[in-house]
């Protein structure tokens, strides 16, 4: 499975849970917790693409 596609099953778990317990619901705030981190690594992984590309294109 991609970032992408993890990213994404995070969101639509969290936002179900959120919609049967509530959004205060512990269970809730441990998946935002995994979604932020899913999406930091793909903010990370992007800038890291993005470094690459300019070196490749500054050369």
């Amino acid at each position: 499975m991609t970032l992408d596609e993890q990213i994404e099953n995070t969101r639509a778990h969290m936002i179900k849970i959120a919609a049967d317990k509530g959004i205060r619901d512990p269970r809730v705030i441990q998946v935002s917790m995994k979604l932020d981190k899913l999406i930091n690594e793909f903010l990370y992984r992007s800038r890291k693409k993005s470094q690459v590309i300019n070196i490749i294109v500054s050369h």
